[in-house]
């Protein structure tokens, strides 16, 4: 009996361990999916504020809301990339900050097409480990009632 409860909670401990490892991977795999998305729809939206704000008279508040746009970009290249069309802005000079706004949309275009390339990956990885989790899961459970099964109730019924 004493060897019975031991696979059992070998068995239930190993089987736990690695819904945890396909769970914690499966995670990563959707909130990676989610940053790049936000972080696409962010490049857009900056350039389209950026456009506008250049367009407009120079002010200290669209300087700092330039500033913190930079500081929510994920990658150094793009922070430096948005940081040269701030440094434009903040020396006045309209014809400069929109060649280096252009710029700036070259290299947010690349990225963009960067991150829809990781996008099907990391759907693809999340429905894999999920689907993972869950037959691990399943197999946990059928395993815990075959060894109920035969380990306890089949023994007793042996013994009428």
């Amino acid at each position: 009996m004493n060897t019975l409860r031991n696979q059992m909670i070998s068995l239930t401990i190993f089987i736990l361990s690695a819904l945890c490892v396909t769970g914690y991977f499966s995670y990563q795999a959707i909130e990676k999916y989610f940053f790049y998305d936000f972080q696409v729809k962010f490049g857009k939206d900056i350039i389209t504020q950026t456009e506008l704000i250049i367009n407009n008279k120079h002010s200290k508040e669209n300087f700092l809301l330039l500033q913190s746009f930079r500081e929510q970009l994920d990658e150094r290249s793009r922070q430096e990339n948005f940081s040269k069309v701030i440094q434009a802005y903040d020396e006045k000079s309209k014809y400069l900050s929109q060649k280096r706004l252009k710029f700036f949309k070259k290299s947010e275009e690349k990225y963009i097409e960067f991150a829809d390339k990781q996008k099907p990956f990391l759907i693809q990885s999340f429905y894999f480990y999920s689907l993972f989790s869950l037959g691990l899961g399943g197999s946990l459970l059928i395993c815990l009632g075959l060894f109920i099964y035969y380990g306890l109730l089949k023994p007793i019924k042996d013994l009428n």
